[in-house]
């Protein structure tokens, strides 16, 4: 059983009546005023169908049964279909053009559609039923509707959006505005009212489509109100047209395809000397025998013989391409009889004028030619100064330059792109302006230059400056030179005194060294091996010794004798941690110290006492440097390569390759530029007197330069220095057997830091324990070589771990050591002679001999 597809409501049928009104209005309107809009015809269709549908829903409100509710339905539809294709044909017009035949075609196709489906629901229901479902009306009414009515929408929408935007001319522009804007109102407003809505609340229809058949009505009345509008716009535009044409000078004659004068301006009338009840309606063949009016033509000049006179003008004919206009042809005349006369007057005043130039122009020519003769001997002058030299108008425009400017800075002339300097400000008030400048070029070459600007006035006042730029670079050079022989020479007295009196105080230093140095080896020999003090005798042997060959090389360099003791390789590490533990001693409270080492076991060759002199010095400066506000002194080694060669200012240039840099930061004040240049000078300090000779940063970079190694700088005032040492560093000699792994396990942490300081120099890997219990957990993670353990321990003693190691299988690695204790070391040692230890030594530890017997042991180890 179909639904009831319609219900009567009150406000329909009003609705319904009050837009027939309207629309009988608009067609009685349309009928009287129809040569006054655009498109009238398509309107006059479009409300004719608009009516058919009203009158079609009034009548289906007022008579439907449910036996002719589909007779209505279709009746409406016939109506709406047909609606569509008017609109598209009215919003084409816009654009002057008319639907293509294939929606004529969709429109024929629709109603023929209509008409199947309507004789199917009469005539066959069931196979409707079965075709199309439960309810086959409103299916229809759906695929109806989308077809005809919505596709045919969104190609008119598109349409207008497409042609819109290809429209340059702005009032046309405007009427597609609002005709789009009115066009898609009316669509969404008329959809979302009887279809959307209805969907989402379920509402039935009283009528279908009955808010849209009421919005093509509104439609309607805006069309025609903005095709009126466009009607008066190009009505108005035509008078101004006309108005143009008739107040011409040329002649403008319009002619249909017949050749006959349709319109004639003012103009026209007086070159052909016609009166104007003469002209309009005439062949123009009548009037211009030898013209053929329908070849376009461009200034075709014409001769006509006139009883009165004979007429002179030119012709151009242009072909209307617009059929909508009334004309086919234009001609336009112009009058060359007073050109002709004014050409004659021309040429008449030109030979005059020509006659008198030829005089003037020869005492000119010999004017041009003193003058260029000056201006020839005042340009060459000018380049060939041996300087620089410009010059500017106020404006900042270089309006000189000599070639020795445009070389050096590129040709400048007519151009100001330059923010003026105060320098340039000055000269411009009158003032003469020396002052020296510099510049660096791409090469980074630094280039000295002596500047003068120089006022430029003349009758109306100041207009101008002029520049001068000489090149100095090579005085200041020769005058650096001089500064630096005059400092070599004073540095060379102050050595030559130095030597003297080194030579005179070398031979009590020496003695007071040899006796230093004896006592400290007797009394290691005579200490006991567990006494703390043992370590820091043995520190002060170690700098007794270093102190030796400090002034045996000291003296060598001072008697310019060279130092004949081989270069050796050594782990750099080691020798920062030693220097580390020298300024801790007598480190300011303030101060700290951190370390940060890529690789404890980087080796480089050269001279370890050297080595240690440059980090010496360099740590020292740095701890001077912070001794009033503090900070932290950072000491950083890492492998680096350098790609590029470093240029320097105090030496050679750094070249490409492989180093080990070891930085030495501090947090001071920085160094101020006056005194950077000048820190490397033999004697040369900023420290008060009596703190120090000047002779650390000189003598660092000597040893340096000794060693092949290189120096930076880098200073920020307020924030620091940093001295980065580059050495050169190749893995030539890197490569070889990974370093043998020792444990060390004894619960004196003086005996701990003795023995891994002699074995570390040994080129040993140590690692410590404080008993048996911490050594366990290390060797049972690595793989020891050797195995020095304490007998008398806490926790757990010496005999546990040989016991331990002994079921490992690593009796022969093990090296016994005791110094006594309620019996006497030999009855401890003897006793771990018995559990297959390699090797015993008593405390205090010949450590010599222990250094042969690890060696002994690991190479024992690797043959097998």
């Amino acid at each position: 059983m179909e639904a009831v597809l319609f219900r009567k409501e009150l406000f329909l049928i009003y609705a319904y009546v009050i837009e027939l009104i309207v629309l009988g209005i608009m067609l009685y309107h349309l009928r009287i005023t129809k040569k006054q809009i655009y498109a009238s015809t398509e309107i006059q269709h479009l409300t004719i169908l608009s009516v058919g549908w009203v009158a079609s829903s009034l009548l289906s409100q007022l008579f439907f049964t449910p036996t002719n509710q589909v007779f209505f339905f279709y009746l409406q539809a016939f109506f709406w279909i047909q609606v569509g294709y008017y609109v598209m044909r009215v919003a084409t017009s816009l654009s002057k053009k008319a639907p293509t035949r294939f929606w004529k075609i969709w429109k024929n196709i629709g109603i023929l559609t209509l008409l199947v489906t309507f004789l199917l629901h009469y005539n066959k229901p069931s196979l409707m039923f079965s075709l199309l479902g439960p309810s086959p009306i409103m299916t229809s009414s759906k695929i109806l509707l989308f077809l005809f009515l919505v596709i045919p929408a969104i190609h008119t929408f598109y349409f207008l959006i497409t042609q819109n935007s290809r429209n340059d001319d702005q009032a046309n522009k405007l009427l597609f505005d609002r005709t789009i804007s009115s066009y898609s109102g009316v669509l969404f407003f008329g959809l979302l009212l009887d279809c959307v809505i209805p969907s989402i609340h379920d509402i039935k229809m009283a009528n279908f489509l009955s808010f849209t058949s009421i919005f093509i009505g509104v439609l309607i009345i805006l069309f025609s109100l903005n095709f009126k509008a466009l009607f008066f716009w190009t009505k108005n535009l035509k008078y101004v047209f006309h108005h143009l044409i008739y107040n011409l000078n040329d002649g403008i004659i319009f002619i249909n395809q017949k050749g006959k004068i349709i319109l004639a301006n003012e103009s026209a009338h007086d070159i052909l000397n016609i009166p104007r009840n003469q002209l309009i309606f005439k062949s123009i063949q009548t009037v211009l025998p030898n013209v053929d009016p329908f070849s376009e033509v461009h200034n075709y000049p014409v001769f006509v013989e006139n009883k009165k006179q004979n007429l002179f003008f030119t012709i151009s004919i242009i072909k209307n391409d617009f059929p909508e206009d009334e004309f086919d042809y234009l001609l336009i005349l112009t009058n060359t009889r007073e050109q002709t006369l004014q050409k004659k007057q021309l040429d008449d005043l030109q030979r005059v004028f020509n006659e008198e130039k030829l005089e003037q122009q020869l005492i000119l020519n010999d004017i041009k030619k003193i003058i260029q003769e000056k201006e020839t001997y005042l340009r060459t002058l000018i380049n060939h100064l041996p300087f620089r030299l410009w010059s500017k108008n106020n404006l900042g425009v270089y309006t000189i330059q000599n070639q020795i400017d445009v070389d050096y800075t590129g040709n400048k002339i007519g151009q100001s792109f330059e923010q003026k300097s105060s320098e340039e400000i000055r000269a411009e008030n009158g003032e003469m302006i020396d002052f020296e400048t510099s510049e660096t070029n791409e090469k980074g070459v630094v280039h000295y230059f002596h500047n003068l600007f120089i006022p430029l006035f003349s009758s109306q006042g100041q207009n101008g400056i002029i520049g001068i730029a000489e090149d100095i670079t090579e005085k200041k050079q020769l005058q650096l030179e001089r500064d630096q022989l005059r400092e070599r020479l004073f540095v060379s007295s102050k050595i030559e005194d130095l030597g003297n009196l080194a030579g005179g105080v070398a031979h009590d230093f020496n003695n007071i060294l040899g006796a230093q140095i004896g006592f400290c080896e007797l009394a290691l020999e005579t200490m006991p091996e567990d006494l703390p003090a043992r370590l820091y005798i043995d520190e002060v042997l170690k700098a007794s010794m270093r102190g030796k060959k400090t002034v045996q090389k000291l003296l060598g360099t001072l008697d310019n004798t060279k130092q004949q003791e081989p270069a050796t390789e050594f782990i750099a590490s080691l020798i920062i941690e030693e220097v580390t533990r020298l300024l801790n001693v007598s480190l300011p409270a303030n101060i700290e110290i951190e370390t940060k080492i890529e690789d404890d076991r980087a080796k480089i060759v050269g001279y370890a006492e050297a080595f240690h002199r440059i980090i010496f010095n360099l740590t020292t400066n740095a701890i001077s440097a912070m001794k009033n506000k503090g900070g932290t002194l950072l000491l950083e080694m890492k492998k680096v390569e350098l790609e590029h060669e470093v240029p320097l200012n105090y030496t050679s240039p750094i070249p490409a390759g492989s180093y080990l840099t070891i930085k030495v930061k501090d947090t001071g004040e920085g160094i101020p530029s006056n005194i950077l240049q000048r820190i490397f000078n033999p004697f040369f300090t900023t420290k008060a007197p009596k703190e120090g000779l000047g002779l650390g940063l000189s003598t660092t970079l000597l040893l340096l330069k000794e060693a092949n190694a290189y120096i930076t700088v880098e200073t920020i005032i307020g924030k620091g220095s940093t001295f980065t040492v580059y050495w050169p560093y190749t893995t030539s000699y890197k490569k070889e057997e990974p370093m043998s792994k020792i444990l060390i396990i004894d619960d004196d942490a003086a005996i701990n830091l003795m023995l891994k300081t002699t074995l570390s120099l040994g080129g040993f890997e140590v690692d410590t324990a404080n008993n048996g219990l911490e050594a366990k957990k290390l060797y049972a993670t690595k793989n020891y070589d050797v195995i020095i353990t304490d007998i008398i321990m806490p926790e757990q003693d010496g005999f546990e771990v040989i016991l331990e190691l002994r079921r490992l299988g690593l009796s022969k690695r093990i090296i016994a050591i005791s110094g006594g204790g309620r019996t006497s070391a030999n009855d401890y040692l003897t006793t771990a002679q018995h559990f297959d230890v390699a090797a015993v030594f008593p405390k205090p530890i010949d450590r010599k001999a222990l250094l042969e017997k690890v060696h002994e042991i690991i190479n024992t180890a690797e043959k097998n």
